[in-house]
């Protein structure tokens, strides 16, 4: 197995061909806070080397297909405690999954807990929404200066569409479905929620400011954007179209006013409203990127 810098491809050397196999370009994360409990923090045994990453990338997808599995197989796979450990065992993964020796993994985890909660704490990452969230943000772009509603409705769409994505969030669902109580998932579930309010906090206040809006005293951002990534969670989960865009705008209506009038705004107001033409400092003004990074 041969490890580069930057983007990196790893690549597995069958022990009865001696062939070389291209397992595909591995991309490398910075996974130091996110996968902790290795023997080394930095270098190749490390959660930033290539090696690392390729067995967690594959432990991951080979736990999707075992929990797929599990769940169609039997009606109560919470009960099956035991499932992590039989799907993705420290001694045996290595050499029966992917072929490679098992010190590969004995050289990174000491015990069989500590390498399933760091393949938790790697499925449940937090980063992987990034993706989504970039486009939600680029939607909202192009949407400013529209009526509110409209931007609302465009914005909560493609963050519920991000939260439906089976092929990137499939595994975390079942994992905090199944394990909720599981120290590793109430840890990642922690991790996920300030990363999201460190991402959307900036976008939520520079909309409110183009559109001319306050909020109203004694209420801090993180407080209105917290209920806010909840009713978008709830719609993905509920499969109820549309009902987080219209609970949003209630919530912004008691939570604003119009800074040119110091008044507040019925739900019907917030839907309609539009920028201030006229103040100057909010004029051409456009969501960028560099406020989330």
């Amino acid at each position: 197995m041969h490890e580069t810098g930057g983007p990196q491809q790893v690549w597995v050397t069958s022990r009865s061909t001696g062939d070389h196999e291209c397992r595909g370009e591995l991309m490398i994360d910075d996974l130091r806070s996110i996968v902790t409990h290795t023997l080394a923090h930095e270098g190749p045994n490390g959660p930033n080397g290539a090696v690392t990453q390729y067995i967690l990338a594959a432990a991951e997808r080979h736990l999707h297909d075992g929990l797929r599995s599990a769940l169609g197989s039997t009606s109560s796979p919470g009960e099956e405690t035991s499932l992590l450990s039989r799907l993705l065992p420290l001694e045996g993964f290595g050499p029966d999954v992917l072929d490679i020796s098992r010190n590969n993994l004995r050289r990174r985890w000491a015990t069989a807990s500590d390498w399933l909660d760091d393949v938790i704490a790697y499925a449940l990452r937090p980063g992987r929404a990034d993706e989504h969230a970039r486009a939600a943000v680029s939607a909202a772009t192009g949407m400013v200066g529209r009526p509110l509603g409209e931007l609302i409705s465009a914005v909560t769409a493609g963050e519920v569409a991000a939260e439906r994505d089976p092929a990137r969030f499939g595994l975390a669902e079942m994992i905090r479905t199944m394990w909720p109580d599981h120290p590793a998932v109430r840890s990642a579930r922690t991790t996920l929620d300030e990363y999201a309010l460190h991402w959307w906090v900036p976008v939520y206040s520079h909309i409110l400011d183009v559109y001319g809006l306050a909020l109203i005293d004694g209420l801090k951002i993180e407080d209105f954007a917290r209920p806010l990534l909840a009713l978008v969670e709830h719609e993905a989960r509920a499969q109820s179209p549309g009902h987080a865009a219209r609970a949003i705008v209630v919530l912004i209506s008691g939570a604003v006013i119009d800074t040119r009038t110091g008044s507040r705004l019925t739900p019907a107001e917030v839907t309609a409203h539009t920028p201030p033409t006229l103040r100057s400092r909010s004029r051409g003004k456009k969501l960028s990127m560099t406020m989330v990074e």
